[in-house]
């Protein structure tokens, strides 16, 4: 409710202060005062100022905590610890802990749309067969060329860089009279190797699709969400700037998908296309060499030239027998007898088509099965981060956490928008002292993004609870009180979001805030008066100490006049015959001084006078 600024000495003072001009002076004109001759002496005086006048309105507020919010769990599991009611959470606390791991909070604008890891480009690697994960891989780690990705039924699997598909095992085909393999094997396996060809291009044709029909992605949408939401709210420059590139990333990350689908659809066409290439290439070598029926011709192929490459780049051809090509040689089958006895797997010369994952380079991997345990041909065994280095606004907003939160990998970490190897580094030192689980990714759902930190205002889920995605788990609300009032559709002018207000606390403590909403709509009361809600923060909300809801004073400044003579109000003398006088001294004797008022504020008026300076006296009643 507004309250009443200063205006008009009222009626009744005013006749007063005539009455005794009046019988002061013997008349009711100045020249008649000039000839007076007794005066009475002025017992009260004030100097005149040139000052600027402000209107202030005051209006009854109140200091409150914000409207509260909810945060919900992002994944699946049962629900270990949780931060209790009234509690502050800054930067880093743990939120809640699910399945023993902690959900930790995170300031940033705006919500992780995507995961965040070395790479910007991702591959599922999947069981080529039935049976069991002895050794499953471990979110987190790099692997390189070389490496044991994971065990199967005791076995390693091997990671190789190469970018073709691996559709059959490779050796060399020794002499019938001394291989085990007959001509009818051959004929079976180059069948079984097309047959997994075509499965290929199916499976690739089918992740395309999957992969079209899921865009916009999640993703996509979350972020446009969050833009709408910053502009609607009236976000800054920089916040929505933010917002946007996270949409553009998020609608590159959607194309991105929908090219390596089609770079995966086409890969494994132009396998089956080479296979049958190789096969008429062998049956022509068949038909040329019939005078030699017990042999069989070497294989050929870009997975042979992706194999030697890998081999010959690790160091297993010493002395350069190899001949990098697309053909596999006796001496490439010695070179890889010697890649398994460091291994220590059976040395036979042949690879096998589930004993190795082929990668474009060094990946890191960013999502695994939960443990090991039998699986079916074509199941999830991991995904793979790999490529150039992931960048955009979200990598940002990680790296100003990390660096707040004093993780910086000794230094060597950089802010700026590209997720580097010192990224992880710093990423994994806070996992780790945190009770996170330590993998150098920051899963979407890993932490709680919150712009600033947060009151809990209610326990929603119990320790021991089961929950899913989207399950709310705790209330919270800013910790940053705010001050809101109702002002009079007629006052409306007195404010815009973004002016300065100050707002008087109980025991007369002034703060300063600014006017951060106005409502657009209108409530209308049953007396028929209309108001807006206006919500005023704080600037320095920690000087409201323990209050946490209070009424208060807000006051607005309304008009002003700057740099105008001005007395107190009380100065100014109503003449009967109308207008206004002031007694003035200026060194000589008071004197009644015709005066025109003008702004009132803050107990002055601004007076237009002549012969009257800054500093003469004027008297007070």
């Amino acid at each position: 409710m507004r309250r009443p600024a200063w205006g008009l000495p009222v009626a009744g003072l005013l006749l007063i202060a005539a009455f005794a001009a009046y019988v002061l002076l013997g008349g009711d004109n100045q020249s008649d005062a000039a000839q007076a001759g007794d005066e009475p002496a002025i017992q009260n005086s004030a100097a005149v100022v040139r000052t600027d006048l402000v209107e202030v309105e005051t209006f009854d507020g109140t200091l409150r905590p914000t409207d509260g919010d909810t945060i919900a769990a992002a994944h699946p599991g049962v629900i270990t610890a949780i931060a209790q009611e009234d509690t502050v959470l800054a930067e880093g606390d743990q939120v809640y802990a699910l399945d023993g791991t902690i959900v930790p909070l995170m300031l940033a604008p705006t919500d992780f749309y995507r995961d965040l890891s070395l790479g910007d480009e991702s591959m599922t690697v999947e069981a080529t067969r039935a049976g069991t994960v002895t050794g499953p891989p471990t979110t987190g780690t790099i692997v390189e060329q070389g490496d044991v990705l994971y065990t199967f039924e005791g076995e390693p699997v091997t990671v190789l860089y190469g970018d073709s598909l691996v559709y059959r095992d490779l050796y060399w085909p020794e002499p019938a009279d001394s291989s085990t393999r007959s001509t009818l094997a051959t004929d079976v396996q180059n069948s079984q190797s097309r047959s997994r060809l075509l499965d290929a291009i199916t499976t690739a044709e089918e992740r395309l699709s999957d992969t079209e029909s899921d865009t916009p992605s999640n993703a996509l949408l979350n972020a446009i969400d969050d833009l709408t939401r910053i502009e609607q709210a009236g976000g800054s420059d920089s916040e929505i700037s933010r917002a946007n590139q996270a949409v553009m990333a998020a609608q590159q990350a959607d194309l991105d998908r929908i090219a390596a689908a089609e770079d995966g659809l086409e890969a494994a066409r132009q396998a089956l296309v080479d296979f049958d290439e190789v096969q008429v290439a062998a049956e022509r070598d068949d038909q040329a060499n019939e005078t030699v029926p017990d042999t069989q011709p070497n294989l050929v192929g870009p997975d042979v030239l992706q194999l030697e490459t890998a081999l010959v780049a690790m160091g297993y051809d010493p002395d350069s027998d190899v001949e990098v090509d697309r053909e596999f040689t006796a001496e490439t089958a010695a070179m890889v007898e010697r890649w398994q006895a460091d291994l220590g797997v059976e040395v036979d010369g042949v690879v096998q088509a589930r004993d190795v994952v082929f990668i474009p380079g060094p990946a890191q991997i960013v999502e695994t099965i939960d443990s090991t345990g039998s699986v079916n041909p074509g199941a999830s065994i991991a995904t793979l981060s790999f490529g150039a280095e992931l960048s955009g606004p979200d990598v940002v907003q990680l790296e100003q956490a990390l660096d707040r939160l004093g993780f910086t990998a000794d230094a060597t970490m950089v802010v700026d928008d590209v997720f580097t190897p010192e990224t992880r580094a710093a990423l994994v030192d806070w996992q780790t002292e945190t009770g996170q689980e330590p993998d150098g990714v920051l899963h979407v759902g890993d932490v709680v993004v919150v712009e600033a930190g947060v009151r809990v205002t209610a326990e929603i889920a119990a320790v021991g609870g089961q929950v899913s995605p989207g399950t709310p788990v705790l209330g919270v609300a800013d910790v940053e009180q705010i001050v809101s009032f109702d002002l009079d559709a007629a006052d409306q002018s007195l404010a815009d979001e973004g002016d300065r207000a100050t707002v008087v606390l109980p025991d007369n403590v002034e703060l300063v805030g600014v006017v951060e909403e106005i409502a657009t709509t209108a409530t209308t009361a049953q007396d028929g008066s209309t108001t807006f809600a206006v919500t005023v923060r704080l600037d320095n909300p920690e000087a409201v100490g323990d209050l946490t809801e209070a009424p208060v004073d807000v006051e607005l400044v309304g008009s002003s006049v700057s740099d105008v003579l001005a007395v107190p109000v009380s100065a100014l003398i109503a003449l009967s015959d109308g207008g206004y006088a002031i007694e003035a001294d200026s060194g000589s004797g008071f004197r009644l001084v015709a005066a025109e008022p003008g702004f009132f504020a803050d107990g002055l008026v601004e007076i237009d006078v002549a012969g009257v300076e800054v500093g003469d006296l004027v008297a007070l009643p």
